[in-house]
């Protein structure tokens, strides 16, 4: 795996369902504070967070993160925590005010593998009914930011894949959304990498 690769794999983590915090080894309180990655997932998709806890191994070496059972909100749920120092220049990157912001620069460091680490984090697909029955598929990426800050995702995606996203109200905040056929086109980018136990989102079939 090259450095490209791994640090995609860590941005999107990152930009997905992670959140870094900056801490010290409180055994060492002389030693530089570490950035610390903790990623939480339902207990349905606790499979995904051990493939996460693999390639965060592969990535960064030393131990492999441990998935503790946990508690979201009155719901099982399934967490990690790893420390590295690349998890504080991520903070850097990522961070403003203490907010993850998504940035043109940001986004083109993803490779094809980050994009599809997104999708599973953020994102869904539904079904679109007519009559009762399914007619077309909808995507939704699920970035909950202003219009401007989506703005500069939309522009990436057509930009560099030629697949053309729009964005719509949800919450109070805006997520991305394109209909079947753009859906198709990223789909065809993140499939070789999205795991068996969520390709449940990529499944385009209308039963």
């Amino acid at each position: 795996m090259d450095r490209k690769v791994k640090r995609s794999i860590l941005l999107a983590m990152v930009l997905g369902d992670g959140y870094v915090r900056i801490a010290k080894d409180k055994r060492y309180p002389s030693s530089t504070p570490q950035g610390v990655l903790s990623i939480k997932h339902c207990e349905k998709q606790r499979g995904y967070l051990e493939y996460k806890a693999d390639l965060l191994q592969k990535i960064l070496g030393g131990k492999r993160p441990i998935v503790h059972p946990c508690n979201n909100s009155g719901y099982p749920a399934v967490r990690l925590t790893k420390n590295h120092r690349w998890f504080r220049y991520l903070r850097n990157w990522l961070y403003q005010n203490g907010v993850k912001t998504y940035t043109r620069k940001i986004l083109e460091y993803l490779t094809p593998e980050g994009l599809a680490i997104w999708y599973m984090d953020d994102g869904n697909l539904a079904h679109q009914r007519k009559n009762g029955k399914i007619h077309a598929r909808r995507v939704y990426l699920n970035t909950h930011k202003s219009k401007e800050e989506n703005q500069i995702i939309i522009d990436y995606f057509l930009e560099e894949y030629g697949i053309r996203f729009t964005q719509v109200l949800n919450k109070g905040s805006y997520r991305l959304t394109c209909g079947t056929q753009e859906a198709k086109k990223f789909f065809s980018i993140i499939e070789p990498f999205i795991i068996p136990s969520m390709s449940y989102k990529i499944d385009m079939k209308y039963t």
